[in-house]
């Protein structure tokens, strides 16, 4: 957890379609979460820590990859989260929290980094 920035819950989406969207809302709501900021590709050079508790409803172009990023959210509500997720019927996500690490990055960054592990895993996988 960040200790520098509020110990609010916040949840940060993106590559998420509006529709979509709406239904992850509605399935954070059930979850006791806080609804998510849909971050779109205008925004994703954005460093984490200016995103998180943006109140702006932001616009545009659906990032080419889905994230879920929680700041300051208890490891049952995300384990949960994502079991609730899983039963949804929307395609598959990756998920991050924020660290003292990752909340200086870029958006992108992470999500280029997210991107790299999961590839590196799958190629383990196959191997």
């Amino acid at each position: 957890m960040v200790s520098d920035l509020s110990n609010e819950e916040f949840i940060i989406s993106c590559g998420f379609g509006r529709m979509e969207h709406k239904f992850l809302k509605g399935l954070c709501l059930d979850n006791d979460l806080p609804e998510p900021l849909n971050i779109y590709k205008e925004q994703s050079e954005k460093k984490v820590s200016q995103l998180l508790f943006a109140t702006d409803e932001f616009t545009g172009n659906v990032t080419r990859e889905r994230l879920i990023l929680f700041h300051n959210v208890s490891n049952d509500k995300i384990y949960d989260f994502i079991q609730n997720f899983k039963q949804s019927g929307l395609p598959s996500t990756m998920y991050a929290m924020v660290t003292e690490h990752n909340i200086h990055w870029p958006l992108n960054d992470l999500i280029d980094h997210l991107v790299a592990e999961r590839d590196n895993i799958a190629k383990k996988e196959k191997s």
